[in-house]
């Protein structure tokens, strides 16, 4: 899938400010510009004597509550740049890694073993057993949480990629995850009084949508929760009132004012991570229609493409 959070941990985060006389050619109401794909489990399941659909890999059997684990892992296997790298082995060539846990290694080998001819499910103990290695909070045989995971497992990823030479020293270290993961969220916050805006860039690998449609109708619908993942990155990048409490200090006005506040994609990613918020927080328990406290439970469409 393709990616709003910001950056994190050893992920390289690139962030400054832009005044008025510097604004970006996007406005209010677009967010984005460029043409994004997410992948996602097309298929339905076969039965257990039926050939494998071509391009779907081998299934990953349970170690006890590594679902989390394999589900993740099985959407980094079938993404196309993560899998054409590892299967031509460009990253075993060339790791530094000849003793010890390279997690780099391990996805290698269990994208090649996954794509091997006649291969049947499998179990990947080689990342199972070291899930310690890339967070000590991760431990086996205890549910942990997907989305976490993924960027634990992103961000060793990142630690072990050899850097792109061809791109600018001054962005850090910059490697071929980030190329494909990585995109560019702006921050814009204009003052309604005399017009002076300012916007921060951050650079991310994934992004958190809220689900739960908001009562007030701004949502669509009343409250509720959001259809598709369209809808929802819609509401991620509509413009937000900063007013009362929550009050803009403007510094060419030289004190409080209401403001408009919008995130936009200033450039998207190749591929897009998205995570959906499933779960609320409030009272009367997990209602039809996700309202209340609670996981919400409804399917939400995506397209494999924004453009």
């Amino acid at each position: 899938a393709r990616s709003r959070m910001p950056a994190y941990g050893g992920f390289h985060q690139h962030s400054y400010h832009r005044g008025a006389h510097n604004r970006p050619q996007q406005r209010y109401g677009h967010w984005a510009q460029q043409k994004t794909t997410a992948y996602g489990a097309q298929w339905q399941q076969q039965p257990r004597s039926a050939p494998r659909p071509e391009g779907v890999g081998a299934g990953l059997t349970n170690l006890g509550n590594t679902c989390f684990m394999n589900s993740v892992l099985q959407c980094v296997v079938h993404t196309p740049s993560l899998n054409k790298y590892f299967l031509e082995g460009r990253h075993s060539a060339k790791c530094s890694k000849n003793k010890g846990f390279c997690i780099g290694c391990k996805v290698e080998e269990l994208v090649k073993t996954t794509f091997k001819q006649n291969s049947g499910a499998f179990a990947p103990h080689g990342i199972a057993h070291n899930l310690h290695q890339l967070s000590r909070s991760l431990r086996q045989g205890r549910q942990e949480d997907a989305h976490e995971f993924l960027r634990y497992l992103l961000e060793h990823l990142t630690q072990v990629f050899l850097p792109l030479q061809k791109y600018p020293q001054d962005r850090g270290r910059y490697t071929f995850l980030q190329w494909w993961f990585q995109g560019t969220l702006q921050s814009q916050i204009q003052c309604t009084r005399c017009g002076g805006e300012s916007n921060t860039l951050d650079a991310f690998l994934d992004l958190s949508l809220e689900l739960a449609a908001a009562p007030n109708g701004t949502g669509g619908g009343g409250g509720g929760v959001v259809p598709t993942v369209t809808r929802a990155m819609e509401l991620f990048t509509q413009t937000e009132i900063l007013d009362g409490a929550n009050k803009y200090k403007c510094e060419r006005c030289a004190c409080l004012v209401p403001a408009r506040k919008q995130f936009t994609l200033q450039l998207a990613p190749k591929h897009l991570n998205v995570h959906l918020k499933r779960f609320r927080y409030g009272g009367g328990g997990g209602a039809p229609g996700g309202l209340g406290g609670g996981k919400i439970c409804q399917h939400v469409a995506f397209e494999a493409e924004w453009d």
